[in-house]
């Protein structure tokens, strides 16, 4: 990213995007999965449709139809020649588009937090088991938040 030419804002949204992507990897999957039918033969459109999938439920200042036109560049501009790989993701994303959010039934507590919340299910069944069902919803929630930025002032004047 350092050596990249991008405005201070574009490395700021690419690594919100890339850390976000990776926070909500489950949950991205999930509301993916029944959208993609066949493997993807190109390795780069699995990370291109989490990353998207991520822009369109996490970031509303990014108006979808660029979201989408996005993606469908960096297909093509990635695929081998002839390929149409450019396609698919933009039958997928638009398909995501229409259908929006879809969660697990909340009768099965743990997946559906686990997707929800995207953590892994033996951890939200340990919460569970542990500390109740509304504790571990402002666990999950929390553990979602962004950081707070501090500061420490360092006081050179004490020797060692």
């Amino acid at each position: 990213m350092e050596k990249s030419q991008l405005s201070p804002i574009d490395k700021a949204l690419t690594t919100q995007i890339v850390y976000g992507t990776v926070q909500y990897k489950l949950y991205l999957e999930y509301q993916l999965k029944s959208l993609v039918k066949t493997k993807l033969k190109e390795d780069y459109l699995w990370p291109l449709l989490l990353m998207s999938a991520y822009q369109y439920f996490f970031l509303d200042k990014i108006p979808t139809a660029s979201i989408v036109d996005e993606a469908n560049k960096l297909a093509k501009s990635y695929s081998p020649k002839g390929s149409q790989s450019y396609r698919l993701v933009n039958g997928i994303l638009r398909s995501l588009v229409r259908r929006g959010e879809i969660l697990p039934e909340e009768k099965d507590a743990v997946k559906y937090m686990s997707i929800k919340y995207s953590y892994p299910q033996w951890l939200v069944k340990y919460c569970l088991d542990h500390f109740g069902k509304a504790k571990t919803i402002s666990i999950l929630q929390a553990g979602n938040m962004p950081s707070v930025n501090s500061i420490r002032i360092a006081d050179m004047s004490k020797k060692r």
